[in-house]
């Protein structure tokens, strides 16, 4: 035998026991995480944690309802009373909310966060949450985004299966607008280029190039797996076993008493925001309301020119692919203080209307509790972030949702 045989052999026999190695242990890790996703679902885990790993261990239990979002879902300490996962942590109605959120996330990022969750969503119950913010901002920053990209997630989006090659080639390009996020990683950078371009010879690049963009991803992966297991190694007290307690929940009674608590600590202003943030700082920009409508035109300019809207339905479309039971959950404007600004209901409107068309097109149910626009007490601050009489609206929703009794 030739000794470039002897090589070619050698080097094969190593590529297999790596990857039954590689399999074996990913097993191993799945096994860890799904025994202590339920105690975790209790808790808010830290943004470095909550990736693939986990959002599939918890799609895997049906007790388990996944939430992805930004702020919202983790803003604010005295309102996680109210929070989904402080609310149902003893599943009183038969489960819990994983929470997946981090701060300043647009739908670009939950796109390619849904993206890593793969197939594991088909058939999946899963909650997209946002507020009104992502759409007026002018656009998540390009430091905001760069500091919540996974590479892992980045990698699934390009390379994983279960998404349309026009999806892909639309995310691709809004990828590629956010400057040093993707230069990371030369393979991806250049896989991503391929897509965004689509003429025939760069889609044959592209499929050559997929291969070896499955197996960096796959590498990638089971870091994410070192990083889960390390993370529970290091809370050693964590009990996988997780008490519940079956009970009839009184949303009236509960909604009762968080706005009681909500009013009490929003006693300083007429707006319904929060003490804290309201003695921050927010005084001062009282000093100079705005007239009634002054600002409608620029609010409707914004609204209608956001980018966001294309991330919207690009996140919808990975939905929609990937056969995910979707709702998307948003906040609604803060009316009271929007107005004092100059902005009218007319323009705040532009916002809901424009939401329920974008989920229509994909057959998606949206609740944005517009109904709530006016209430004095469902927000905490000016971006919309969830009061503690707000999280109980939320909550019940969710309830809605997990239970198929929403209308």
């Amino acid at each position: 035998m030739s000794p470039p045989r002897v090589h070619l052999r050698a080097g094969l026999a190593v590529l297999a026991l790596t990857g039954v190695l590689g399999w074996a242990w990913t097993g191993h890790a799945r096994r860890v995480e799904e025994r202590f996703i339920h105690a975790l679902a209790a808790d808010i885990v830290p943004e470095a944690i909550a990736g693939e790993a986990l959002a599939r261990a918890a799609l895997g239990q049906p007790n388990l309802l996944l939430a992805y979002g930004s702020s919202e879902l983790i803003s604010g300490a005295g309102e996680r009373d109210y929070s989904a996962s402080r609310i149902f942590r003893t599943y009183p109605t038969g489960f819990n909310v994983f929470t997946i959120a981090r701060n300043s996330r647009n739908s670009l990022l939950i796109a390619q966060d849904l993206a890593a969750a793969g197939e594991a969503l088909r058939g999946r119950k899963v909650v997209v949450s946002f507020t009104p913010w992502m759409f007026v901002d002018q656009q998540i920053t390009q430091k905001k985004y760069a500091g919540n990209f996974s590479l892992l997630h980045a990698q699934e989006l390009a390379f994983g299966a279960g998404l349309s090659y026009a999806t892909r080639r639309r995310a691709a390009r809004r990828m590629l607008g956010y400057l040093g996020t993707t230069e990371r990683d030369p393979l991806l950078h250049f896989a991503l280029r391929l897509l965004a371009g689509g003429s025939v010879l760069q889609r044959a690049l592209f499929a050559a190039l997929e291969p070896l963009g499955r197996l960096e991803t796959m590498i990638v992966r089971l870091q994410d797996h070192a990083e889960c297991l390390a993370y529970l190694r290091g809370r050693p007290k964590l009990d996988p076993a997780v008490p519940t307690a079956p009970a009839a929940v009184d949303w009236a009674a509960i909604e009762a008493h968080a706005e009681k608590e909500q009013v009490a600590h929003s006693a300083t202003n007429p707006y319904g925001i929060e003490d804290m943030i309201w003695m921050k700082g927010l005084r001062a920009w009282r000093t100079n309301p705005g007239s009634a409508g002054s600002q409608d035109a620029k609010i409707i300019r914004l609204l209608q020119d956001s980018r966001e809207w294309e991330d919207l339905d690009i996140m919808l479309s990975v939905l929609r692919e990937l056969g995910a039971r979707p709702l998307l959950l948003s906040r609604p404007i803060n009316g009271p203080v929007w107005d004092a600004q100059g902005i009218s209901h007319t323009a705040r409107k532009v916002y809901y209307d424009k939401l329920h068309r974008a989920a229509a097109f994909r057959g998606v149910p949206v609740v944005a509790f517009e109904d709530h626009d006016s209430d004095l007490h469902f927000s905490r601050d000016f971006f919309s972030h969830t009061s503690r009489k707000g999280w109980v609206d939320v909550d019940e929703v969710l309830d809605a949702f997990y239970h198929d009794t929403l209308r």
